[in-house]
């Protein structure tokens, strides 16, 4: 699915591919793509679809390249659901716009789509170069929100350990002077 939006008069509204070859700033989501989004978007970025395709495979791995058009950026972002995949990020050099496509929900796209409208506009405001620094931003926001969890969990399972072998220490404490008497 392709989700294109536009700033137009102070205002985000729902675009179409054209709006990817204008001067307004756009910004498409692709989600999920079919193989013909990927052929619409290609053509655009001037990749084929079976180059994208192989960006977006879960072993790709991130790296910054140059295009003719655009720049591309492939990025690890974790998931809404417990898993990390490929963002492929591409940033126009001659238009206002940026294209995003991912395989799966990404928690940090929600986080800005649920954004009050007057954040949005103003983020879209500063252009595209702008949009990509706080995508990025809010990659890093849910990395270190997935670290800080695992760090909590550690943190549950080293109290488990050290309270066993606590326990372990003074059963056998206990066991010794049970057998000293």
């Amino acid at each position: 699915m392709i989700k294109i939006e536009v700033l137009s008069e102070k205002n985000i509204n729902g675009g179409n591919l054209s709006d990817l070859e204008s001067d307004n700033v756009a910004w498409a989501d692709v989600v999920n793509p079919t193989k013909d989004e990927l052929k619409i978007i290609g053509k655009l970025v001037g990749l084929g679809s079976s180059d994208i395709e192989s960006l977006l495979d879960e072993n790709a791995r991130p790296m910054i390249n140059n295009l003719e058009k655009y720049s591309v950026i492939v990025f690890s972002t974790p998931l809404k659901e417990e898993s990390v995949k490929p963002l492929l990020i591409f940033i126009s050099k001659s238009t206002n716009d940026l294209i995003t496509i991912r395989e799966g929900e990404s928690r940090s796209i929600n986080r800005i789509n649920s954004w009050k409208v007057e954040r949005k506009v103003t983020m879209f405001e500063k252009g595209p170069t702008y949009i990509l620094f706080r995508l990025m931003d809010e990659i890093l926001t849910t990395y270190n929100m997935i670290i800080e969890d695992i760090d909590e969990k550690l943190g549950k399972i080293e109290d488990m350990i050290y309270s066993e072998e606590n326990h372990k220490e003074k059963n056998a404490e206990k066991q010794k002077r049970q057998d000293g008497k």
